[in-house]
């Protein structure tokens, strides 16, 4: 049985930090678009569009402020909890999409707001719906070899030959298996995690200029310009717009 006590869908506000806490309860939030970063017990989990968190009773949650997120977040009890990874990546589905709506508009409409009954049983749903995307969502085992190799060597210039060389596969099957699996060609999942990477350094506070050797950019102004177009900020804008406010 689900008990729902908070409903949240913040539509391109700004995401408001969180400072660490140990909850107690179950928190399940959806990104529909943009881009959230949690620290759970202590490790980075970076939500794009298309993802999902779901956090369990016990542990340490804290969420960097950043602005233009339309997100969902359900905070319940319950006590069947559902088996569920803390990160699902590109999972939302569209009938997601639209039980997530129909939860909006319910909330919209609630005349009282302590009174969840109708969400506890779409949140149900929700999660049905959730266990029925990942096991849709099955990785091969090349794909996972060639993402283990990327994340092992993301500091490090990686080309499509160094990838197929690495998984003993020719870079056209690499190519076209992690595009039909993944969504996305290799390099391109190459400079997103290389952009992760940067964002982290920034957060840490790392000198801007340094940060694109340390992730494999050779020119500074290059690095730039691909931040920008990944993230929609340089990393200075970035870096003032992920700074939590002081206390």
């Amino acid at each position: 049985m689900i008990k729902l006590f908070y409903f949240k869908h913040n539509k391109y506000n700004c995401a408001e930090y969180i400072r660490k806490t140990l909850i107690q309860f179950y928190e399940l939030t959806f990104l529909i678009r943009g881009q959230m970063e949690y620290i759970v017990n202590g490790n980075e989990v970076v939500l794009h569009s298309g993802d999902i968190i779901y956090l369990k009773p016990g542990c340490y949650r804290e969420r960097r402020a950043f602005s233009e997120s339309d997100y969902v977040s359900f905070n319940f009890y319950t006590d069947a909890p559902p088996e569920l990874p803390l990160h699902m990546s590109k999972i939302i589905s569209n009938e997601i999409k639209l039980l997530l709506s129909a939860s909006g508009e319910i909330y919209a409409n609630m005349t009282d707001l302590n009174d969840f009954g109708c969400l506890d049983l779409l949140l149900q749903c929700i999660i049905m719906q959730i266990k029925q995307s990942m096991t849709v969502k099955k990785l091969s085992p090349l794909t996972i070899k060639i993402k283990d190799y990327i994340q092992a060597h993301v500091e490090e210039k990686i080309t499509l030959e160094s990838v197929s060389k690495a998984v003993f596969f020719s870079p056209v099957y690499c190519s076209s298996l992690f595009k039909k699996e993944m969504g996305k060609g290799i390099i391109e999942y190459v400079i997103d995690e290389k952009i992760r990477k940067a964002k982290n350094y920034i957060i840490e506070g790392v000198r801007l200029k340094d940060i694109a050797e340390l992730v494999g950019f050779p020119d500074y102004n290059y690095f730039c310009r691909i931040f920008k177009k990944r993230v929609n900020y340089t990393p200075a804008q970035y870096r003032k717009a992920t700074t939590p406010p002081p206390m």
